[in-house]
């Protein structure tokens, strides 16, 4: 009996998945000079099979960037909306965005290498006005989801930091100081993976407890231990 079309799309999707979670993972470990057959290989199908669903390295690199992107601005929106106190929910969210570095700091440090490459330098080898364009144009598209991911991750953090003063869970000092320390240190960690060894770089990342306790008022230090 032959499959329905709704039987097909659903085989399309998983193998679609399947090789954006492989490429996650070659792109961390290798950056951008990891190559289509080394996708194939760790998602396990054919060499064809990736390009059936992606035209170009560069296009599954932006697909996986942009999907990066829209995650964080999601697990972000959603930390506004999690049950529990400010605090309660700060936590959260600072584990989730810590376990997210710790876990792939290498991909963390590709997607700001690929927003950080000028045009010049994006260009794909002999590559026509048309597929430049495209590029550019692509990269541009990230940059800009980028922008929004940056302001609405100070603008979570600053909003839970508010909601945790007037509740009294959160230090009192100024928000925004606040805001660019915490931000500084997750952006420090990402950087440690590049001149750290991997396994020193998981031996010495720090709970996000650690990082939490920076913010907690001194009267909830005994709460939040």
């Amino acid at each position: 009996m032959p499959r329905t079309e709704d039987a097909n799309q659903r085989i399309r999707q998983e193998q679609r998945s399947r090789i954006l979670a492989a490429a996650l993972g070659v792109f961390a470990r290798k950056g951008t000079e990891a190559t289509m057959a080394e996708v194939a290989c760790a998602a396990e199908v054919s060499y064809g099979l990736v390009y059936r669903y992606f035209v170009s390295k560069e296009a599954l690199l932006f697909e996986l960037v942009e999907s990066a992107l829209n995650k964080s601005l999601r697990v972000l929106t959603e930390g506004l909306e999690m049950p529990g106190t400010p605090g309660e929910r700060l936590r959260l969210l600072l584990t989730q965005i810590t376990d997210g570095v710790r876990e792939h700091p290498e991909f963390i440090l590709l997607v700001q290498q690929m927003l950080g490459e000028s045009a010049e330098q994006a260009r794909p080898a002999n590559g026509t006005g048309s597929q430049v364009l495209a590029h550019e144009e692509a990269r541009e598209h990230l940059r800009q989801l980028a922008r929004e991911q940056s302001r609405t991750y100070r603008a979570v953090l600053k909003q839970l930091i508010i909601e945790g003063q007037a509740t009294g869970e959160i230090a009192r000092d100024d928000p925004d100081q606040l805001v660019a320390a915490l931000t500084a240190c997750v952006a420090g960690l990402s950087q440690a993976a590049t001149w750290q060894a991997p396994a020193d770089f998981q031996k010495t990342f720090p709970d996000s407890g650690l990082l939490f306790r920076i913010l907690v008022a001194q009267s909830q230090e005994k709460t939040y231990a």
